[in-house]
């Protein structure tokens, strides 16, 4: 799970900064969510931790999160043979997002 505090961290260290920085802080701040079940809503409740899904910024702010474990075990040369060629764990995440 994506603890927000961190992300907001990473992002910093990033470079990102300002409005943009800010902007993202507030799309975090105070996250609610709903649940359907057999067609009915449940009450709204609040979500502290984990991305926002299916927002504009899902996948790049998981990037932004995992981005130094996936350097880490890069530097581990881990990956996947494929024909010959090999696939890291960086190129299956970029494929994924």
């Amino acid at each position: 799970m994506v603890d927000r505090n961190l992300l907001l961290y990473k992002i910093i260290n990033w470079g990102v900064n300002g409005k943009l920085y800010f902007a993202i802080k507030q799309i975090y701040n105070v996250t609610k969510a709903s649940v359907r079940i057999n067609g009915e809503l449940t009450d709204w409740f609040v979500i502290g931790n984990g991305v926002k899904q299916r927002d504009t910024l899902d996948s790049t702010s998981f990037l932004f999160y995992i981005h130094d474990l996936v350097e880490t075990l890069n530097g581990l040369d881990i990956g996947i043979n494929i024909d010959g060629k090999k696939f890291t764990l960086y190129f299956m995440q970029m494929m994924w997002c």
